[in-house]
């Protein structure tokens, strides 16, 4: 399992724009009550604390 995360992290900074930066990553089903709503509410402040972090969230079919 460390190793696919390890793995999956490369990946995503390989992505145009995000080289370099932190990753708030998301990625599942999305659907009511998994607490999305609470990550999108906070990502201003989070924004503040951390000016270049990047937001990618991928959702499951």
């Amino acid at each position: 399992m460390q190793n696919e995360i390890v793995q999956a992290s490369y990946l995503f900074h390989q992505i145009g724009g995000v080289a370099g930066k932190q990753v708030l990553l998301t990625f599942g089903l999305l659907s009511p009550n998994k607490g999305i709503e609470y990550a999108l509410r906070a990502l201003p402040a989070i924004i503040r604390k951390f000016p270049t972090i990047v937001d990618i969230v991928h959702k499951q079919e």
